[in-house]
């Protein structure tokens, strides 16, 4: 039985866009299809999908620029009912989704972040999800969260630098650049805290 992935929502009840192997990807390696398998693919028959910068614009199909999500299809919703989101959540039959992505050159769509948990660094956008996959991968702790917050400088734990990983494992265009992105470390037992690192 083959298993595709899709992304939706209640508001898409809940299918837009799906990924599958394509019959000229057949022969590729298992790592290959993976790859391509773990993204949030293409619009579904019927559904459009367009991916916008900040200004309102098209994002390139580049997997590199990002932009939000928004779809529009026989089955998407159009409103709310008696909801005053209702105005900003959709935009001219378009349902803006809050979600984050890049596009490839296939068109086919990879979800970076929600809108709301962009870190904004240097006048460039850095991914939650990329950072904390970065400190999992790399750091003391077996869950790393992303929490908003300054600092004048940027702290260790027992020695243990949150920027030194960052460095080699994050896009130069990513990483913080006056401040530290403070990571709440959750125990792997859940007898401990939850400190800020």
């Amino acid at each position: 039985m083959p298993i595709l992935t899709a992304w939706g929502s209640t508001e898409c009840a809940p299918l837009a866009t799906l990924t599958y192997i394509r019959g000229d990807q057949a022969d590729l390696s298992s790592d290959d299809k993976i790859a391509i398998r773990v993204r949030q693919g293409i619009p579904a028959p019927a559904v459009e999908r367009k991916v916008l910068d900040d200004d309102g614009n098209p994002i390139a199909w580049d997997d590199k620029a990002i932009g939000e999500v928004y779809v529009r299809g026989p089955w998407i919703a159009t409103t709310y009912i008696d909801e005053p989101r209702s105005a900003e959540s959709f935009i001219d039959g378009w349902w803006k989704s809050g979600d984050i992505a890049s596009v490839n050159s296939d068109g086919v769509m990879k979800l970076v972040d929600r809108a709301q948990d962009l870190i904004k660094s240097g006048g460039e956008w850095i991914s939650s999800v990329d950072l904390e996959n970065s400190l999992m991968a790399h750091g003391p702790w077996p869950m790393a969260h992303c929490v908003k917050r300054l600092w004048s400088a940027c702290p260790t734990t027992n020695g243990w630098s949150v920027r030194s990983p960052l460095s080699s494992r994050v896009a130069r265009q990513s990483r913080a650049k006056k401040n530290c992105v403070s990571i709440c470390a959750t125990p792997a037992l859940p007898s401990g805290g939850c400190p800020i690192v």
